[in-house]
């Protein structure tokens, strides 16, 4: 059999054409759902219009290194971005009936970053202390549990100053509290926050 010039069969082309056809319904049918997953994740920020960050108490600020000052500002923001990055590196990979084991693998890195942050230098002078706060944890978990018609979580609980929830039967990690102490030449700052990786 001799083939025309154009170095396929007559019906060749049509079987072609519904070969791409096929391929583009295919690939637009998995978009979809991807899609979806996109819109259902959001970011800590944007749920409930809860900040990442909560100031709960602050004492002795006078001397500028409250929560609205650099040196306030700045160690909010570096607690945040770590708490944020150390639940990314637990994120599914403990059931809930694991959660001990979660919070002491949490913690260990947490822990690590802590003493980075408190050795790093902010200003000259400078003295800073950062600490878990269980008893804040604590009430954030009794009064602050993730919940609502469209999200079925279980209980909360607070474990050495983490609170953990039960979501689909993993661990994870909803909120840390912590108190910040700096201290500088004649003033001495005292704050407490809630950071809230996921809300």
């Amino acid at each position: 059999m001799t083939l025309p010039r154009t170095g396929r069969s007559g019906s060749g082309g049509h079987d072609r054409g519904q070969l791409v056809l096929l391929a583009a319904v295919t690939l637009a049918l998995a978009l979809v759902p991807l899609s979806l997953a996109y819109l259902q994740l959001g970011y800590a920020g944007d749920i409930d219009g809860e900040p990442a960050v909560e100031t709960t108490e602050t004492s002795g600020a006078a001397g500028g290194a409250g929560p609205e000052s650099g040196t306030g500002s700045s160690v909010i923001e570096t607690i945040d971005r770590t708490v944020t990055v150390r639940e990314g590196d637990i994120a599914g990979s403990y059931e809930w009936s694991a959660r001990d084991e979660a919070v002491s693998a949490y913690r260990d890195g947490l822990d690590a970053d802590l003493d980075v942050i408190e050795g790093a230098s902010l200003e000259d002078g400078t003295v800073l202390a950062v600490t878990v706060a269980p008893a804040v944890a604590t009430s954030r978990a009794e009064s602050a549990c993730p919940g609502g018609p469209n999200r079925v979580f279980g209980a909360c609980e607070a474990d050495r100053g983490v609170v953990v929830q039960d979501r689909a039967g993993t661990t994870t990690i909803v909120a840390v509290a912590f108190e910040i102490r700096i201290r500088r030449a004649g003033t001495r700052t005292t704050m407490t926050i809630v950071a809230t990786p996921w809300a």
